[in-house]
């Protein structure tokens, strides 16, 4: 096994900054040992896997300190960074992303063979993916908005019908719970309907381009609560939209509430993980803590997960 050196090149000789990935080829498969020590480095427009691979693979390959150059991957977003690396099939499959291209990008799905040879999936739609989960239910491998099989097919989820930042696959155990959930917000801002309050808790498709499906008046302290049909054992908050700063609590009357979490950088697509301790609820509420000064709060989506216990 090999770490990649800080002295490798690019096909046209320049330098290569940073260690990415520690790969362990064994028995003819890869065997990852330390993903990422960079998460997301961006060298001179492209991505490069470093692996540790087969005596008869590196005598194949040029190689310098454990980096492949013929395993670069480009994209035209401007950055291309490494989204997610799995072993999968006998073989290694990598995603790269852009930095915010919910409905699609050049970036591809990659398939690299314990011989290193690389081969880029034609059906690859990009996008700024970070998901990976080995769904040990169905034997799949969900890496991305692409679905592959124990043989290495692949089916792919439309960003045109699955708009949104992948960057985390739930385990499929806990079903989305809010689609008949009654919204509340703590202001209603301009242009707001309640058809909008109807879709922030379901499922229905949302436009990427619009900022939120409600945006409150700029106010102290603004929430949105949503209502579930009954109580749940709750699994899972997750939110689309201006995330930063957000907390999350639970009550079960609407009254007395309790907080469960918060999410300090980023925005885009973020969830709140309940599964370790499943704390029963009927009312979930999402908004900025008293005291930061007056904000709005635009969401396009607040979706719960769990457990019906009614």
């Amino acid at each position: 096994m090999l770490w990649g050196q800080n002295s490798s090149f690019t096909p046209n000789g320049e330098k290569l900054p940073n260690v990415m990935v520690r790969i362990r080829a064994r028995a003819g498969c890869f065997d990852i040992l330390c993903a990422m020590k960079n998460a997301r480095p961006i060298l001179y427009g492209f991505v490069a896997v470093c692996a540790a691979i087969p005596s008869f693979a590196s005598e194949r390959f040029a190689s310098s300190g454990g980096i492949y150059p013929h395993l670069a991957m480009f994209n035209d977003e401007g950055e291309c960074c490494t989204g997610a690396v799995v072993p999968w099939a006998g073989d290694l499959w990598v995603v790269t992303y852009a930095p915010h291209a919910p409905t699609g990008s050049s970036d591809k799905l990659y398939r690299i063979r314990p011989d290193l040879t690389r081969e880029t999936f034609p059906g690859s739609v990009g996008g700024t993916p970070a998901n990976r989960m080995i769904h040990r239910e169905t034997n799949q491998l969900l890496i991305g908005p692409y679905v592959i099989d124990a043989k290495g097919s692949v089916r792919v989820v439309s960003p045109a019908k699955m708009p949104g930042r992948t960057d985390g696959t739930p385990n499929g155990r806990a079903p989305l719970v809010s689609g008949d959930a009654l919204v509340k917000i703590s202001s209603r801002g301009k242009g707001d309907t309640p058809e909008d309050y109807a879709r922030v808790s379901d499922a229905t498709p949302y436009d990427p381009k619009r900022k939120g499906l409600f945006t409150t008046k700029a106010e102290d302290a603004p929430w949105a609560i949503v209502e579930l049909a009954g109580d749940v054992e709750i699994e899972g908050v997750t939110v689309v939209g201006e995330s930063k700063g957000l907390s999350f609590w639970l009550s079960d009357d609407g009254e007395e509430w309790r907080k469960v979490g918060e999410r300090g950088m980023g925005n885009g697509e973020r969830r709140v993980d309940l599964r370790k301790d499943s704390p029963s609820a009927k009312f979930v509420k999402v908004g900025f803590e008293p005291g930061v000064g007056k904000k709005s709060l635009s969401l396009k989506k607040i979706l719960v997960y769990g457990k019906k216990l009614y």
